[in-house]
């Protein structure tokens, strides 16, 4: 099987729960799939250091100049000078003429429909994966070059940007229902990370949704019998993350710095952390994640908006390091088992009587002990990728 991959995630950094999506989602393709990543973007020296060291296909867009144009289309696009002219001529140039709508236009760069239609001359696929639906728009591309059209949303976009609004906060993506559902709809499939995405896509009329949640290989680390309660919080500085965790420091923490307590804080959220007490510990961008897990003992997920799975809080869990979190920060995790390697607390006074509570070594121990069923059962490979391979694999 043939697979081709389309992102502008730098996902060899692995530092950003949507590095570790994409990265563990194209580990597990390539086992039993050719698979070519198409990048669209200019990495850096740093991420091209990174990129040799991985045993992948992976083409640049940046390193491509060829596009396919006619004469008559080059002819007309040196006669133009307006700018508004030159955009509507470069996208019939770079669409091969054909007609081409897309919903998002402000998020579409003709020069890179251009470089991917050159590419997949005399290329054919059985699958193509588009991550995000910002990416939506090549499709008008890769429709005729693969069998099978996906898309990864890793959200419900239209969602998650009414959430931010309703916190006056930004997101990078304005979209509306509407758009969303008319673009997924376009697709064979679309990948949904939760559960309860499914459902509403599929509610909405969505045709074919496929659920494929993070996977994460689990890591049996030691439950440490320190006296001290080592919080962690990893994140990035996306506004949920430095509100949820300021939020914390001045209001949580306050209650409760008298207690043998520490909080480490790793992430580009660190930049934004408005705190210079002695039992915080900023640690800024952390190299080794197992490393990290290993020096605390919970994590904290603190956030009190946004929308999705929140990867850092798989990751903590199948790491054995289990959550204290709002309703927020564990959204889309299944909440029916018995056995729960999570405690929720949205309010002050449930974080300060779960943090009492955390300082018993005993009631650590016992989280813990709830991580390696849970993880396995919801977020093991073959568990998170099981629909994703069927619909890959059915005719």
């Amino acid at each position: 099987m043939k697979l081709l991959i389309i992102t502008d995630n730098r996902f060899w950094r692995q530092s950003l729960g949507s590095h570790q999506r994409i990265f563990k989602l194209i580990s597990y393709l390539k086992q039993f799939a050719e698979v070519t990543i198409y990048y669209i973007g200019k990495p850096t020296v740093e991420d091209k250091l990174l990129i040799k060291q991985l045993s992948l296909t992976i083409i640049i867009s940046a390193d491509l100049t060829k596009h396919t144009f006619s004469i008559s289309d080059l002819f007309n696009f040196l006669l133009s000078r307006m700018k508004l002219a030159v955009k509507k001529i470069k996208k019939n140039i770079f669409t091969g003429g054909n007609e081409f709508q897309p919903e998002l236009e402000h998020y579409v760069k003709y020069d890179e429909m251009g470089k991917l239609r050159a590419f997949l001359i005399n290329k054919y696929f059985d699958a193509t994966i588009i991550e995000y639906i910002r990416m939506s728009y090549l499709l008008h591309i890769t429709k005729e070059k693969s069998l099978k059209n996906l898309i990864d949303t890793h959200d419900i976009s239209y969602l998650r940007n009414l959430v931010f609004s309703q916190n006056s906060a930004q997101d990078d993506l304005k979209i509306a229902k509407r758009q969303e559902l008319k673009i997924v709809n376009q697709f064979d499939a679309t990948i949904a990370i939760q559960k309860e995405d499914k459902a509403t896509y599929l509610h909405e009329g969505v045709n074919k949704v496929i659920y494929a949640p993070h996977a994460v290989d689990f890591v049996k680390l030691n439950a440490d019998s320190n006296k001290t309660l080592r919080l962690g919080f990893l994140g990035s500085s996306m506004s949920s993350n430095v509100d949820g965790i300021n939020w914390f420091l001045h209001e949580i923490f306050p209650l409760v710095e008298d207690q043998d307590i520490e909080v480490y804080i790793a992430g580009s959220v660190c930049k934004q952390v408005e705190s210079n007490h002695p039992k915080v510990i900023i640690l800024g961008f952390v190299d080794n994640l197992t490393d990290y897990y290993q020096s605390i003992d919970i994590s904290i997920n603190p956030i009190r908006f946004g929308s999705g799975l929140k990867i850092k809080s798989v990751e903590s869990i199948c790491h054995n390091r289990p959550i204290i979190s709002t309703d927020f920060g564990i959204e889309g995790m299944p909440t029916e088992e018995e056995d729960i390697p999570f405690i929720i607390a949205n309010h002050t006074d449930e974080w300060v009587a779960t943090l009492h509570k955390c300082l018993a070594i005993e009631t650590r121990k016992l989280l813990v002990s709830y991580c390696y069923k849970y993880a396995t059962r919801f977020y093991s490979t073959d568990a998170s990728y099981i629909e994703l391979n069927n619909f890959l694999y059915e005719p």
